[in-house]
């Protein structure tokens, strides 16, 4: 229940526009983003362990969406 009213809530933000506005803002450019990944499955570990190993393909998946907003990537 929780998890679906916060789902709602990003949802109406996500609409309003108030993501496009942060991701534009002063405030977001003078700042560096994070993002750190566990691990990168080389086989199957992210079936066992989806929520440590990310598969290959969803990575990359990931950093192209990166890419497309122009972040840097560093690897």
């Amino acid at each position: 229940m929780l998890r679906n009213a916060k789902l709602a809530a990003l949802n109406i933000l996500r609409s309003a526009g108030a993501f496009e506005a942060v991701a534009n803002s002063k405030w977001r450019h003078d700042r560096p983003l994070i993002l750190c990944y566990q691990g990168t499955a080389l086989e199957n570990e992210h079936q066992w362990r989806p929520a440590i190993y990310l598969a290959p393909n969803v990575r990359e998946q990931r950093l192209q969406t990166l890419r497309a907003r122009a972040y840097s990537i560093l690897r």
